[in-house]
């Protein structure tokens, strides 16, 4: 699991984070944008802004390794630093039925809360982003990973899928990947 070990380390994270996000959208209003898609659930917006910033900053190789979903991880924490004052971001938390890759936690109940899974296709075994994208969203619901924010006063809350190959991204709700079909 991916955590951050101290304040030191948090705050390099948030510098560090800072420094890329300002290389790779230099307009404090498109941070701004990436962060507002994300608490309004705007699948298709928080994919457009992800993918510019990953193309940006992120280099071809970066995400190689045993564990590149760990890679992502992290970058998205980094991202969502600018959060801290108004919602505790939780990475790999027990949320719900299971951990859940990062919930987004207003400290005032009635804002929204949103809840991210995170997936990398597994190319060894063929998988598609589509099939990653459907893999997450049964995740989401089936381990009711939105069941905190709500107990926590969190509204709406949003579920997402975000999947990452490379330096493309894929993002969807999960009531779009599962279209009303449930987790079955």
């Amino acid at each position: 699991s991916l955590a951050v070990p101290n304040r030191e380390v948090q705050l390099a994270y948030r510098d560090v984070f800072s420094l890329w996000m300002e290389r790779g959208l230099a307009d404090p209003a498109r941070v701004d944008a990436l962060a507002r898609s994300l608490l309004e659930g705007d699948a298709e917006a928080l994919e457009v802004r992800l993918e510019e910033l990953l193309l940006t900053t992120m280099s071809f190789h970066d995400p190689a390794g045993r564990d590149p979903e760990k890679l992502y991880h992290g970058f998205i924490l980094g991202l969502l630093v600018q959060l801290e004052g108004r919602y505790e971001v939780r990475s790999n938390r027990e949320a719900g039925l299971g951990r859940a890759d990062v919930l987004v936690r207003p400290k005032q109940a009635g804002q929204p809360g949103v809840v991210l899974e995170l997936k990398v296709p597994r190319a060894r075994r063929g998988e598609t982003p589509e099939q990653a994208l459907l893999a997450g969203a049964k995740q989401v619901r089936n381990k009711r990973y939105a069941a905190e924010l709500a107990a926590a006063g969190a509204a709406p809350v949003h579920e997402l899928v975000v999947v990452f190959d490379g330096k493309r991204v894929w993002a969807r709700t999960v009531d779009e990947v599962l279209g009303g079909a449930g987790a079955g």
